[in-house]
């Protein structure tokens, strides 16, 4: 069973990278992979390849992820909404509940 892997698309704070490793869960943002200027199709591929759930503020990639027959899984927040210390927070709860085999094609909503 492999542990959740989070990748964190460009509007995503670049402090919940940091703040999920200091818990022990592997990210990285979209920046830090060099696919900042990728599209989104192309990030849930790459996603699906290399083990990244992806984490992003973007609707538009749940009618992606929904369209595609299989995916890492995609974790969809509000920018206005969360803080950088909630979004760790409901990210390392994931990580704690999940593996990636069973976040396999699954959109929640935080």
């Amino acid at each position: 069973m492999t542990a959740v892997r989070f990748m964190l698309d460009e509007h995503i704070h670049k402090g919940v990278a940091a703040g999920l490793r200091r818990e022990g869960i592997e990210s990285a943002t979209v920046h830090e992979l060099g696919r900042r200027t990728a599209s989104d199709a192309s990030h849930l591929e790459f996603g699906r390849q290399a083990g990244w759930v992806l984490v992003t503020f973007d609707g538009r990639l749940v009618g992606l992820a929904t369209a595609m027959p299989e995916h890492a899984g995609v974790v969809l927040g509000r920018d206005q909404v969360h803080s950088v210390g909630q979004l760790v927070r409901s990210l390392a709860a994931i990580a704690a509940a999940q593996t990636m085999e069973s976040f396999r094609s699954r959109v929640p909503y935080l």
